[in-house]
């Protein structure tokens, strides 16, 4: 909107204290009326076209600093859906986890309860000593602290599951995945186009053409601004020495010659500005490389993990 003409109207109505008459002091100047210069209620209204001609020239640079400001936003809404996902994806794993471990500790507090009343049996007929009845009692207490922990962590995750994915009713999870997972390819090809896929780094780039534009944009301020204008007035009121309808077309030239260096500080700050950007597009890239590689040594791990668990639940 700011690179299309702007139309403005302005008017107004005055009363004056009285009108405002001439008349010739001359031999004749009684065969001569008085002319009125002024009436006492006049009134004023102009309409204004300015179009921008140099100035539009930053302002295209000021509309690409909000477009790649949008862009930013868009890949960080991306990257905020990515990690929703992923608390999503993470509270149903842990759901299922504090289901699996409770469903453990509940066998063994089975198997405990079953050695302890076997214990006791052994021991009313004296073919098994008091102590080791005391040891499985104290495993069995053990065991059900346990268990009591493990329901706790059960209703403790549903509600993390169901804040993640804003459900307001407790959630159950549903165990749907395959019982060997396959493993991920983690080859150099794999983690190079994961690295360009990350929205952090569209958001990053974006910001350096953002700091661009914004450098481009203050350059613009060393130079003059010119603006075609047109103007039309009407007049009521103001005597015979002025028309009550004027019209004129022209350009206006505004520069700020010197201004004791604040165009030229603003520009180094600009330049200083997109370095920044720059820098932190660096770091945002090396990050996300040590971030994807941390997170692949992570998944070997709990890949090789798997075995270990799947013993743990079967005992």
């Amino acid at each position: 909107a700011q690179l299309l003409p702007r139309i403005r109207t302005e008017g107004n109505v005055l009363v004056w204290d009285d009108e405002l008459a001439f008349a010739l002091q001359t031999p004749l100047a009684a065969a001569i009326p008085p002319m009125t210069m002024r009436e006492q209620v006049t009134s004023n209204f102009s309409v204004t076209i300015a179009q921008p001609l140099t100035p539009i020239l930053p302002l295209v640079d000021l509309l690409e600093i909000e477009t790649h400001g949008r862009e930013a936003a868009e890949a960080e809404r991306s990257r905020a859906r990515l990690d929703a996902a992923q608390r999503a994806a993470e509270g149903h794993l842990r759901a299922l986890q504090a289901h699996t471990y409770r469903d453990i500790t509940e066998k063994t507090l089975r198997q405990v309860d079953a050695q302890l009343e076997r214990a006791r049996s052994l021991e009313r007929a004296g073919v098994l000593g008091r102590v080791d009845v005391l040891r499985l009692e104290a495993a069995r207490a053990g065991a059900s602290r346990e268990t009591l922990r493990a329901r706790a962590a059960v209703a403790i995750a549903q509600r993390a599951l169901a804040l993640a994915i804003d459900m307001r009713e407790e959630v159950i999870p549903v165990d749907d995945l395959p019982k060997s997972p396959p493993r991920v390819d983690a080859t150099h090809a794999s983690n190079t186009e994961a690295i360009a896929k990350r929205p952090e780094i569209d958001a990053a780039r974006a910001r350096v053409r953002q700091a661009e534009a914004g450098r481009s944009a203050v350059r613009w301020q060393l130079f003059p601004n010119i603006a075609a204008i047109g103007t039309y007035q009407h007049a009521e009121g103001m005597g015979a020495f002025q028309p009550a309808d004027a019209a004129f077309a022209g350009a206006t030239l505004s520069w700020d010659v010197f201004e004791w260096g604040r165009t030229l500080d603003a520009l180094a700050e600009a330049a200083a500005r997109t370095e920044q950007a720059k820098l932190a597009l660096d770091a945002t890239d090396a990050g996300i490389a040590f971030d994807i590689a941390r997170r692949r040594l992570d998944l070997d791990a709990a890949y090789e993990m798997l075995a270990v668990g799947a013993s743990g639940a079967r005992a």
